[in-house]
Parts: structure tokens; sequence; C-alpha cells
């Protein structure tokens, strides 16, 4: 490992009030430096300048920081980068460390890239070095367990690569020992003790992947095989929008139904995506000019004749924050996320707040939560997935904080809770790393706000919005809140009549429309107010909305 003397001090980002200036000179000063290393020769002579600065480039990282996803791929990125050689040793130790507790128990495959997470473990794994690959045993049983769908794919991941059937005829022969014991870690690693075991990481079937048997299933197998495929792969999606509330997203799949009637449907509807907000699952497969922001190379996506999406995206859900690829480096994701003008997120923390105290007055005995993955990915029963899973939701490991929005103008978020502070963090993220002023700045921020069954949480964080008006009040156009009507009670007044005591000069100053669904109750509020200023202006927002 890197002795600690050498890893610079930064504090964690998580908590920070940072500015876009300070995310931006970060990633650049990381983008740069790692383009050095591409720059450098590789002849005897220069691999000394190149192990320098591979060495030094370690300390422009946070190593810390399990939540920022720039930060993350500059240190996969910086992996990838290093040669298998002695010199880069204790970089590449310390980079594996840090990807393995990135991926704690909070982290859950739906708010990760799958892909980019296999592709590090093949190549970690095909690493020379023991103490690189042992490096990995920090990922812990609870993410193990609750995260088993990256199994198979890791296991693809690795059969499939170029290097492993020449590395696995070499090792079989040179010392079977070592083989057998390397794959016995690597499935103690991805397949602990469990009732189920789905045996990819044994020696023989490995050996039959270098060694096949030459055989033919029977029709009637084959059939069998797809039919049960297709009835284990049925996934539930349900992304409910507020009618009323809510951008006009065009969804992808609807396009898609269309653009297959014939070619020429296909190409007016892929040059309708480059304007429109278009929703997307997937990854999409760009591949941009190094030597321009604005231009893309002519291959993959962008000159694909059979690709609807040929331009970076202007609409990101934050589900699909599970489609950005962990290996295409820092410069490539700040350029996939350069066109976004609309955000969405919709909260999961509903799940947090299901448990069998709310179903008291119920006949349901078998209560689950709504993210059916989360049992998906796990052998556990189901008692010990939820209350791991409601847990993990509330932590800071459990949300990914995405890259620069710089063309960001909207914001929605529905079904927000606040019970604790990651949401906050997050969307405070967000807020400060948008750029405002020179045509850049956030125009409309709409959020709904849900409790649980029994009217909680009483107490919300809304620090997001108050970062919101104070960095983006010359952009700013409206802020409309959105609350559950029948739930709305004395701490609801109190809080709103906080936030808008510290924001309401600057909606006066700069005209910014703040909406709420709510008929003013006087005689409560008047309990609980600590402000004139805010219980007029309220009345008056009040009798319009009426």
């Amino acid at each position: 490992m890197i002795p600690s003397d050498k890893v610079k001090d930064k504090e964690n980002v998580i908590g920070q009030k940072r500015t876009h200036e300070d995310l931006l000179l970060d990633e650049s000063l990381s983008s740069q430096q790692l383009k050095k290393i591409d720059s450098t020769k590789s002849d005897d002579n220069n691999q000394t300048d190149k192990n320098n600065i591979i060495e030094s480039l370690h300390s422009t990282f946070n190593f810390k920081d399990f939540n920022t996803l720039t930060n993350f791929i500059g240190i996969y990125d910086l992996y990838f980068r290093c040669s298998h050689s002695d010199s880069t040793e204790s970089v590449r130790e310390q980079c594996v460390g840090f990807f393995a507790n990135y991926h704690n128990d909070s982290k859950y495959s739906h708010y990760f890239d799958v892909r980019g997470f296999t592709k590090f473990i093949a190549e970690v794994f095909f690493d020379p070095s023991d103490d690189v690959f042992d490096a990995l045993k920090v990922l812990t049983a609870e993410f193990k367990l609750f995260n088993t769908g990256v199994v198979k794919p890791t296991y693809q991941a690795i059969i499939d690569d170029k290097r492993f059937k020449e590395w696995f005829i070499n090792l079989n022969e040179s010392n079977i020992n070592l083989l057998k014991f390397k794959i016995a870690r690597l499935e103690g690693l991805f397949e602990p003790e469990q009732e189920y075991k789905l045996n990819f990481f044994t020696y023989e079937k490995l050996y039959d992947i270098v060694h096949p048997v030459n055989a033919k299933l029977s029709d009637i197998m084959l059939d069998n095989i797809i039919a049960y495929i297709i009835s284990t792969n049925n996934v539930f999606v349900n992304f409910k929008n507020l009618t009323n509330e809510s951008p006009k997203i065009i969804k992808g799949k609807h396009l898609l139904h269309y653009a297959l009637v014939s070619k020429q449907f296909f190409k007016a509807i892929a040059k309708a995506t480059n304007t429109r907000l278009v929703s997307w699952t997937g990854y999409l497969n760009f591949n941009f000019d190094n030597n321009n922001n604005n231009n893309l190379k002519n291959n993959n996506n962008n000159n694909n004749e059979y690709s609807l999406f040929r331009l970076p995206p202007m609409y990101f859900d934050y589900e699909s924050i599970k489609y950005i690829p962990y290996d295409k480096g820092v410069d490539h994701i700040n350029r996939f996320f350069s066109r976004v003008e609309t955000f969405t997120v919709k909260s999961d923390e509903f799940d947090h707040s299901v448990d069998t105290f709310c179903y008291s007055d119920t006949t349901d005995p078998d209560v689950s939560v709504a993210r059916e993955s989360v049992y998906k990915n796990s052998f556990n029963d189901h008692e010990t997935i939820e209350e791991q899973y409601r847990q993990s939701m509330v932590e800071d490991g459990y949300l990914v904080y995405p890259p620069v929005m710089q063309n960001l103008k909207e914001i929605y978020v529905y079904q927000y809770h606040g019970y604790k502070v990651n949401y906050d963090k997050l969307l405070s993220h967000i807020i400060q790393g948008t750029p405002s002023g020179n045509g850049h700045g956030i125009e409309r921020f709409t959020m709904e706000v849900k409790k649980n069954f029994e009217g909680r949480p009483s107490t919300i964080y809304f620090d997001f919005i108050r970062t919101l008006v104070k960095l983006h009040s010359t952009t700013l156009k409206s802020i409309r809140l959105l609350y559950p009507k029948k739930k709305f009670n004395d701490s609801d007044y109190r809080n709103l009549d906080g936030l808008l005591k510290t924001i309401l000069p600057k909606l006066n100053d700069h005209g910014i429309k703040f909406s709420w669904n709510i008929k003013l109750d006087q005689k409560k509020f008047q309990k609980v107010k600590r402000s004139e200023d805010v219980f007029q202006f309220l009345l008056q927002i009040s009798e319009f909305n009426e």
C-alpha cells in the first residue's frame, strides 16, 4: 500500500460547500495529469517519468470520498493506465482498495455501472500481483449478499477476456495449485457461503470453458432453457410522474416503436431526439473528439444510422446513473452530461418508511419494499433484505453524485421525504456544481413532498433550497412545492416558516415565483410563525392559489 504520509489529506467532499469552479478545477487537474501518462512514450527512458506521474497523481484524488462519481472514475481510470509492473504496484493496490471501499454495503447495483464494475474486477483478476488482487477482500459481506446480480456478469467478463484461455492453460500447466487458489479466492469474494450457490467460480467449470466438450442441446432442452430465462427476467418498472407538475418528456421506447416502421421514419425520429427531452435506458455509446468538446468522432452512436441518439442527451433521470460507464474516463462523462437541461429524481425513501409499525392496523403480514431488484439480487430472506435496504438508503454511501451539468435548467424531485441528509446532500451537490451566469443557471425547481403512514418525518431537510436560492437567484424563475394535503401539519408550517424566512428577501428582490398547493390555515400558522413577512407572503400566494 502507499504510505499514508504520501497521501494528500483532503477533506472528505461530503458536506463541503464546493462551487462549480472547485469541482471543475479538481477534474481539470486530474484529467491533465492522466493525459500526460498517455503522451509519455513507452520506451525505457521515459518509463521512469511515466511512473513518477502515476505515483504523484493519486494525491489529486480523494480516497475517502465514496459518493462523487467523477472522483471515482478518475481513480478507476488511473488503475487502467498503470502498467502491470512492480513500480506501479502500490498505486494499483490503493486504487483497488478504493474501488472495493467505494462499493460498500450501502451501494446497490441500481445506482452503479455493473458493466464497469465487472470490467474492473476482470482486470484485477489478471493482475500479476497477489497484493493488488488481495485488496478486493474489503468488499463487505453485505455488498456481496445484496448485489448477487453482479456475479454472473463478472464471471462472463473474465471468461470473455481474450487473455483468459492462454492465462488458464499456462497457469494450469505451471502451477495448478496457484490457479485453484486464485479461483477459490474469487469464489470467496462473490459466492460466499449461501444455501443456493451459482458455482460460477470453480476450477471444473472454468476448465470446461477452456477445454469444451462439443455437444448439442436437444430442442426440448433448449425450449425449456429459453422459457426459464423469459420467466426469470420479467422486470417490473414503475416511474409515476405528477401529470400537471412534470416536464414534457418523450418516452424513448415509444419513439422506437415508430422508428421501426421504416428507414425514413427512423432517420426523422433520430434527428428529432437531438433537440427534445427524451427518456432513455441502457448505455449510450458516444465517442467524443478529444480536440473539441463539441464534436463527436465519426463512429459509435453519433455515426450509426441505426442509433436514435446522435448527440448527448438533454434529459437525465437519476435512475439511469447505473448506465454511466466507469471505463470511459472523466472527460467523457463530463461531455456526456454537457447538454443536460432537465434532471429528475424519484426518491426511494418511501421504502425506508415502510415497516411493520406502519401497517399495525392492516391484515397484510407480508410487507415488502417497492424496489423489487433488491430481492432478485440477494439470496437472503426477505426480512433481512428489507432491514438492510431500509437502513442503507439513508446512509452517505448509498447515493452517487453525478458530474457537473453545466446547462441544467430544471430540477424535478418526486416523493421527497427528507428523513436524513443524504438526498439533501445529493441535491446540494448538483446545485452547487451548476454554474450561474453567462447564460447558465437553474431556472425552475419543482418538488413533491411525501410522508409515511404516520405523517413522518416531522422535520424535513430543506438546506438545498436555501443553496438553490443563494447561488441561482439571478436565473431562478420559480420554486414549486407540493405537499400531501391531508398530512400537512404544524411541523410543516414550522419548517416552511423557517425556510421562507431565510430566502424571502431574494425571492422578492429577483421576482422569483414561489408556489405551493396548500390553502393557508391562519390559525395553525399563527401558532408557529416567527416572521410577519412570511405570514403575509403565504397569505398572498394562498389567496392566489384559490
